[in-house]
């Protein structure tokens, strides 16, 4: 291995590099940025770049608010590691809520990175390795990827590679920043705390001439951890490690159902957000333990649970981890908000894929990875740091579950040591020293236990509803026609085309979608809801009656519910049961005004005039400032003779409408037959 001399460390240009790479620096740095920013230029072109998803749009949500002074965890514990929405809260108090400045400050730090990542295997191996680990990590299709994702991985990843580097120096204070960097690193991810033991083997080295003290870099390296554990202490005054969402993700990882892949957790069904998951999380643990729980004993139960099932089923679990150490290490990138393969823009389409028997990159740089640690095992003991880094990051996934954006944290070691293997087939090829390569990549890039699932259909359903959200009606609902008939019964796409269709009007369409999600979700007052809306606007009374019945039923508080089983049975002709249905939703809530409406007109097509004027009158009173209600009320009051109120009424309505014709008529004609009335007729 021809790892720089030590005249050659001395020499030290920027980063503590040997003057001789700063060139091959630039070079390097300048191309991971022309990568990513020609994939993010095409990522604009996707509604991706404006509408955050899941984990993404929390941690917008949290910046944002941050950023403004605002707290949303009020007076609870981090739910989640704070690092990396602070981080982004800065970014935001300096460019404002501008996704694309943030997402080019998030690709410079990618391009340090990969800057960083050759820094190493230059410390490690020479400028050959520099080269070849800057340039794969420039092209490493994931790390574009997360890099303009607004997730933790780009920073989590620069962290990672800036304290290897600096553990790679001779000095203290090179081992110290070193373990500030990991130490936020946990603050970003807490799994990074599994790589203590790889720091506390790199600092025990010689270091300016004294044995370097162990003592000073765990403490330097848990300093950031403990500090947000003690505002943790602080806001709620129970103890929460960093933060509270170990305790259900293991849950998550461990339960009959579990997959060792995904969040499905029994309970936590068709959660929308991360705000839901928290409050789900939170009170099924309190109906549990049958009181309120803090932070720290929510995550302590759901951590109970996880145990519990794990001293139960022994065999289960060991089947299950043998899924996850499989998964862990396979080539294809797992899914986690959103599949990495389905829409590559830009450069990606050529950077990261998987199809067949082969995924990129991992299907390539993982053999390679594990060639180079074998090929240098016992030339360097660096190396065996470097697959001790992807051992304990990789296990410490086990308990939960595995995706591509967990494992991210394992890369730059897996770039550092593929870059070696690649070194050691080019210097000294021999076709026996494929065997190992070959081998471990047939068994990454396998194809067992359905490692390469890839649901289309859920993808182009969150693409639907970006383009929804977007503005892009056609294209929306282009994607989520596609969904449906891939997967016709499932709930979010038929919700959303459900409620697209509803919302302009198309009801015979909406109809279908609701009447499938019915049999599905028979206890979502919701869906009996929208159901009734559509068989209420086409007319079809009777369906729409038993659909507002049902919503009625599971959800008797509310107000649109009732005023609409009244138009429904209003529609069957059944007055007495379509007056006692709207006076129970204007019972509930007494500004619904298209409910005193509908009350007066019932009256008034009845000719019970007078009681059409007390209801508006009452409307009146709760909604001052509606112009329909006075207008109707002037009506009401006509037809039971009462012009002088008449008349008051509709001038009140004009002084809010002054321009409406109707009213204006009204108001003119109720002049004219005032003035024909002698003094003292009303």
């Amino acid at each position: 291995m021809n790892a720089p001399s030590s005249s050659e460390q001395t020499a030290n240009g920027p980063l503590g590099l040997n003057r001789a790479v700063v060139l091959p620096g630039i070079v390097v740095f300048v191309f991971a940025l022309v990568v990513r920013w020609l994939y993010l230029t095409a990522l604009q072109e996707t509604p991706y770049f404006d509408f955050l998803l899941v984990d993404a749009q929390w941690h917008d949500q949290w910046a944002w608010d941050w950023a403004r002074g605002e707290w949303s965890m009020g007076d609870k514990a981090f739910f989640r590691a704070p690092l990396y929405p602070f981080w982004l809260s800065r970014l935001y108090q300096v460019f404002g809520h501008d996704l694309l400045a943030v997402r080019i400050v998030e690709m410079v730090v990618g391009g340090f990175t990969c800057l960083l990542i050759g820094g190493s295997a230059y410390r490690i191996a020479g400028k050959a390795a520099f080269w070849v680990a800057g340039i794969m990590a420039a092209l490493y299709g994931p790390m574009i990827f997360f890099g303009a994702e607004l997730l933790i991985p780009n920073l989590l990843l620069f962290l990672l590679s800036l304290w290897f580097f600096l553990s790679l120096g001779k000095s203290s204070k090179s081992q110290l920043l070193a373990a500030l960097c990991l130490g936020l690193a946990i603050v970003a991810r807490p799994n990074a705390l599994a790589l203590l033991p790889v720091a506390l083997f790199l600092a025990h080295r010689l270091s300016d001439g004294a044995r370097f003290r162990w003592a000073q870099v765990l403490g330097i390296a848990l300093l950031p951890a403990l500090f947000v554990t003690g505002l943790n202490m602080k806001a709620e005054g129970n103890f929460v490690f960093v933060a509270s969402q170990g305790g259900v993700n293991f849950a998550a990882g461990n339960h009959d159902f579990a997959t060792g892949r995904s969040v499905e957790l029994p309970g936590f069904e068709s959660i929308a957000n991360w705000g839901e998951f928290l409050e789900r999380s939170k009170s099924l643990a309190e109906s549990r333990e049958g009181r309120e729980l803090t932070s720290g004993e929510i995550s302590r139960h759901w951590f109970g649970q996880g145990l519990s099932w794990l001293t139960a089923n022994p065999g289960k679990a060991v089947v299950l981890y043998g899924k996850k150490l499989y998964f862990l290490f396979h080539a294809h990138e797992t899914a986690n908000n959103r599949d990495l393969y389905f829409q590559r823009p830009g450069p990606l389409k050529f950077l990261l894929f998987s199809g067949g028997q082969f995924s990129f990159p991992w299907g390539v740089v993982f053999p390679l990875a594990v060639f180079g640690l074998i090929s240098f095992w016992k030339r360097d003991s660096r190396i065996k740091l470097l697959g001790l880094w992807v051992l304990l990051y990789g296990f410490s996934l086990l308990p939960f579950f595995i995706s591509g954006r967990f494992r991210m944290g394992m890369v730059p070691a897996l770039i550092l040591l593929a870059s070696l293997g690649f070194l050691e087939l080019w210097k000294r090829p021999h076709p026996l020293k494929l065997v190992i390569p070959v081998l471990v990549f047939l068994v990454v890039n396998s194809s067992f236990l359905n490692a390469r699932v890839s649901n289309r259909g859920q993808e182009l359903t969150k693409l639907g509803a970006l383009y929804l959200e977007q503005g892009n009606f056609i294209e929306g609902l282009k994607a989520l026609e596609e969904a449906v008939t891939l997967e016709p019964n499932d709930v979010s796409t038929n919700y959303l085309l459900g409620d697209a269709y509803l919302d302009r009007g198309r009801f015979d369409l909406a109809r279908v979608h609701f009447e499938r999600l019915v049999s599905q979700r028979t206890n979502d007052a919701r869906v009996y809801f929208s159901l009734g809306v559509c068989y209420l606007a086409t007319e079809n009374f009777d369906l729409a009656t038993r659909a507002f019945e049902a919503a009625a039923e599971l959800q008797p508080e509310d107000a649109a519910t009732w005023i609409n089983l009244g138009a429904a049975r209003e529609g069957q002709g059944e007055f007495a049961a379509a007056v006692d249905a709207y006076k129970r939703g204007l019972m509930i809530n007494p500004r619904a005004e298209i409910g005193y409406m509908r009350l007066a007109l019932l009256w008034s097509s009845r000719g019970l005039y007078e009681n059409a004027v007390f209801t508006l009158t009452e409307a009146v009173q709760n909604i001052q400032n509606s112009y329909p209600l006075r207008a109707e009320l002037t009506k009401a009051l006509i037809a039971t003779g009462d012009y002088v109120l008449a008349q008051e009424q509709i001038d009140m309505a004009l002084h809010m409408n002054p321009e409406d014709p109707e009213g204006l008529a009204m108001q003119e004609w109720l002049s004219k037959e005032l003035a024909k009335r002698k003094p003292g007729d009303q």
